[in-house]
């Protein structure tokens, strides 16, 4: 209300909300969550998740969680001048949930979790695509709000996936 001086009443619940997405998705993790897993250890074995409860179901309930949260994003009504760029900015963190949740799904398609490396190169395409409009997305707010310094840091961490996907 105070923050994003938002009238219709939407965004505070919906930054609430989407902050939680991560219960959906599985085990529950000391200081982090399945989905960051997901994307910054998409490198590794993370079938141990598996056994604390991650599974492809899990995943499909959280992409519907995040697309239920999303749902009111355009009845917003926020007296904000950058209204237009929080609307973006919680647009594409949903989109790199939704990545997370969908790079999972493809991990597990046959069971134990497998390395990005091992998926279909059809599935790996897609997932590269997803990603690499994610990080342009990503440059193009990230540009809006701040300096050049850090840029390049973070969309490396996001290339490191692209580059399993694509290789």
């Amino acid at each position: 209300m105070y923050v994003l001086r938002d009238q219709a009443g939407v965004m505070g619940r919906l930054a609430y909300d989407l902050g939680n997405a991560y219960l959906y998705a599985g085990p529950r993790l000391q200081n982090s969550s399945v989905l960051f897993q997901m994307l910054v250890f998409a490198d590794q074995d993370l079938s141990h998740l598996q056994v604390e409860g991650l599974s492809f179901e899990s995943l499909e309930r959280t992409l519907a969680y995040i697309d239920g949260v999303m749902a009111p994003l355009p009845r917003a009504c926020m007296a904000r001048p950058d209204a237009e760029d929080i609307r973006k900015e919680f647009g594409w963190v949903a989109d790199m949930l939704r990545l997370a949740c969908r790079l999972g799904m493809a991990r597990l398609q046959d069971g134990p979790v497998i390395p990005i490396g091992a998926l279909p190169m059809q599935a790996r395409t897609v997932l590269a695509a997803e990603l690499r409009a994610l990080i342009g997305r990503h440059r193009e707010l990230w540009q809006g709000r701040n300096h050049p310094g850090g840029l390049d840091d973070s969309t490396a961490r996001l290339g490191r996936i692209l580059l399993l996907l694509e290789g």
